[in-house]
C-alpha cells in the first residue's frame, strides 16, 4: 500500500451516514482484517463526492464501463511515514459490457 493510500477490497458492506449524522465518525471500534492481521478500526461515515465511470474499448469492439462504489470506510490506529492515518476502504465493483452484434451469442 502506498504511503497515505487506501487499502481496497471487493466485499460489499453497508455503513452510510446521512441526515443528522452526515460526516460523523462512529467511535465504536471494531476489529477488521488488515494485511493478514486483526486490527482496531473506527468506522468513518462516507459522504459521496463523485463516482465516475471508467470507460474502455476492447480491441474486439466491446465497450466496457467500470465504476468502483465505496461502501464502507475505516480509519486505523496506524499511520504512514508522513504521519497520515491509514484507512481501509471497502468497495463494490459495477461492470457493464456492451458487445458488438457480431460477438453476441444468438
Amino acid at each position: 500500500m502506498a504511503s497515505g493510500g487506501l487499502q481496497c477490497g471487493s466485499k460489499v458492506w453497508g455503513v452510510f451516514y446521512f441526515g443528522e449524522n452526515r460526516g460523523t465518525v462512529d467511535q465504536a471500534r471494531r476489529k477488521i482484517s488488515f494485511e493478514g492481521a486483526a486490527v482496531d478500526a473506527i468506522p468513518v461515515g462516507l459522504i459521496s463526492a463523485t463516482e465516475n465511470w471508467n470507460e474502455y474499448l476492447a480491441a474486439d469492439g466491446a465497450e466496457i464501463r467500470l465504476k468502483s462504489l465505496a461502501t464502507e470506510l475505516f480509519r486505523l490506529d496506524l499511520h504512514d511515514i508522513d504521519g497520515n492515518p491509514r484507512y481501509v476502504l471497502r468497495t463494490h465493483q459495477v461492470i457493464v459490457i456492451s458487445a458488438p452484434e457480431g460477438l453476441k451469442k444468438k
